[in-house]
C-alpha cells in the first residue's frame, strides 16, 4: 500500500483489478482518522451523529420503502463500511451482501413529541465506530392519521451534507422504480486516491501555501474534553437583509458566504475572542476530483481562511483581504485539517448550503421537520474540533423561509454566555450594515 499507481492513468478494468487485489478493505482519510481518534479519547461524544427527520403524507408503500433502503445499501459502498485495527492501525472494510438496518414502528399520531422521542433516541443510541457496529440506519413510525415519520441517522464517517442530496435522490429513484446510471466510485477509491496525493508535490505545495500564512496564536486554546459545556445562541438574518447580501455580492465579486464569514471574524475578534493573525476556518466539499461526484462518503474538510474585514471606504475593499483568504482555501481545500497542526484553532464558520435532493416519493409529500428544540442547523463546534483542542466558538448557517436561521455554538469555559450573545448581536449588527453598504468602522 506504500507505493500506489497512479489513478488517474488506471482504466476502468485496472482499477476493478486493484479493487481484486487489495479485497475490500482501503486506508481510511484523514477525516475518518480524525473522527476515530475523538472516538478514542471521548468515547461518550454524539458529535458525529446526522439525524434527518421527514414528515411523510400521503400513501406510501413499506414494501417499496424497504426495498429502496437495500437497493442503496447495494449502491453505496459507504452504508456497508466499518472500521478495524490491523496492528499497524485503522482500515476500513465495506461488507458484501447485508440489508440496510431498517425498523418500523406505528404511533397513534403525528406531533412535535414524537419527532422529538425519536429523533432523541437515536441521539443517544449513537454509533459503535470502533466496535464494527452499523453506521447508516432509517426507522419508519406510521400513525393512524396518515401522517408518516421516517428518521435517517448516519455517522459523519460515512456520510457528508453534500451526500445527503445524492442519497435522497437515489431512494426516491429507486423508490419510484426509474432507471439508474451505472453505480459510482466507491469511497474507498478516494482513500486510496488521498493517500496518493498526500504523498504528492502538489498536497505539498497547497499545505505550505497555507502554513506560510499562518503565524503562532497569543493565546491558543487549551483542552476543552471530554464532556465540554457547549453553550448556544439563535441568529437569524431576515430575508431582506440576506438578499441585499446576495445583491453585494454579485456587486463586489463576493459571496454570501465570504460577507457572513467577515461580519463573523469581526464580530467574534471584536469581543476579544480570536486574534488577529489566527484564521477563521471554514468547511468545505472537498470534492475536487469529478470521478467521486456521485459518491456517498465523508468529503468535508475544514481548511482556514486567513485575513479579516479592513477599514475601507466601501464594503467592497473592506472584503478584499476575506474574499482573498476564501480564494486560497478552496485552492487549498484538499489539505487535511490534521495536517496542519499548527495552525490556531479558535473560530469555525460555516454555511450549510449543500443540496437536499430534488427528488420526490410518489403519491406523498415529504419534508424535513425541525420542531422546537431540535436544531435549525447541525451543531458543528465539537464536530470540527480537533481530538485534542476545541474552537471557541462556531457559527453555522441553513437557509430557511428565504433568509438564513443558524446557531452560534461557543465553549463556556472559554466564552461566557454574555459574550456569546454579544457577539451574536454585533454579527447581526455588522451584516446589515454590509447589506446596505455601509461599514461598521
Amino acid at each position: 500500500m506504500t507505493n500506489l499507481p497512479d489513478l488517474e492513468q488506471l482504466s476502468e478494468e485496472d482499477l476493478l483489478l486493484l479493487e481484486e487485489l487489495l479485497g475490500d478493505e482501503y486506508p481510511v482519510t484523514a477525516a475518518q482518522a480524525d473522527m476515530i481518534d475523538c472516538a478514542a479519547a471521548h468515547p461518550d461524544s454524539r458529535a458525529a451523529g446526522i439525524h434527518l427527520a421527514m414528515r411523510v403524507e400521503g400513501g406510501v408503500s413499506v414494501e417499496r420503502l424497504r426495498a429502496a433502503h437495500d437497493a442503496m445499501w447495494d449502491r453505496h459502498a459507504a452504508f456497508r463500511t466499518t472500521f478495524r485495527h490491523t496492528g499497524d492501525g485503522w482500515v476500513q472494510g465495506v461488507a458484501t451482501g447485508g440489508t440496510f438496518p431498517f425498523t418500523l414502528r406505528t404511533a397513534e399520531t403525528f406531533d412535535d413529541h414524537l419527532v422529538r422521542r425519536v429523533l432523541n433516541k437515536h441521539q443517544r443510541e449513537g454509533f459503535d465506530l470502533l466496535g464494527g457496529g452499523a453506521l447508516a440506519r432509517a426507522e419508519l413510525v406510521l400513525t393512524r392519521d396518515g401522517t408518516h415519520l421516517q428518521v435517517w441517522s448516519f455517522h459523519h464517517a460515512v456520510v457528508d451534507g453534500y451526500s445527503l442530496g445524492l442519497i435522497w435522490d437515489d431512494f426516491t429513484a429507486h423508490y419510484n422504480g426509474l432507471p439508474h446510471a451505472s453505480a459510482p466510485a466507491s469511497f474507498g477509491e478516494y482513500a486510496l486516491w488521498q493517500r496518493e496525493w498526500l504523498h504528492g508535490a502538489e498536497a505539498n505545495g497547497q499545505q505550505q501555501r497555507l502554513l506560510a500564512l499562518a503565524e503562532p496564536a497569543v493565546s491558543p486554546c487549551t483542552v476543552r474534553r471530554p464532556n465540554p459545556s457547549i453553550g448556544s445562541v439563535d441568529v437569524a438574518v431576515p430575508p431582506d437583509v440576506h438578499e441585499a447580501v446576495a445583491r453585494l455580492g454579485a456587486a463586489s465579486a463576493t459571496t454570501t458566504h465570504m460577507v457572513l464569514l467577515a461580519a463573523y471574524r469581526h464580530s467574534v475578534a471584536a469581543e476579544g475572542f480570536l486574534d488577529a493573525s489566527a484564521p477563521v476556518w471554514t468547511p468545505l466539499a472537498g470534492r475536487t476530483d469529478a470521478r467521486f461526484a456521485s459518491t456517498v462518503g465523508m468529503f468535508a474538510n475544514a481548511v482556514p481562511v486567513f485575513g479579516g474585514a479592513a477599514p475601507a471606504s466601501t464594503v467592497a475593499g473592506s472584503l478584499e483581504e476575506v474574499k482573498n483568504g476564501c480564494i486560497t482555501a478552496m485552492e487549498c481545500q484538499s489539505v487535511p485539517q490534521r495536517e496542519l497542526p499548527d495552525v490556531p484553532v479558535q473560530a469555525l464558520f460555516a454555511l450549510q448550503n449543500t443540496s437536499s435532493g430534488s427528488g420526490a416519493l410518489s403519491g406523498s409529500t415529504t419534508t424535513v421537520v425541525r420542531p422546537d428544540g431540535v436544531p435549525q442547523v447541525a451543531p458543528i463546534l465539537e464536530f470540527y474540533s480537533p481530538a485534542d483542542r476545541m474552537f471557541r466558538t462556531a457559527l453555522s448557517f441553513g437557509y430557511r423561509g428565504g433568509g438564513l436561521a443558524g446557531v452560534l455554538e461557543h465553549d463556556r469555559a472559554v466564552v461566557p454566555d454574555e459574550a456569546a450573545r454579544l457577539i451574536a448581536a454585533r454579527f447581526s449588527e455588522t451584516v446589515a450594515l454590509f447589506a446596505s453598504g455601509t461599514v461598521p468602522w
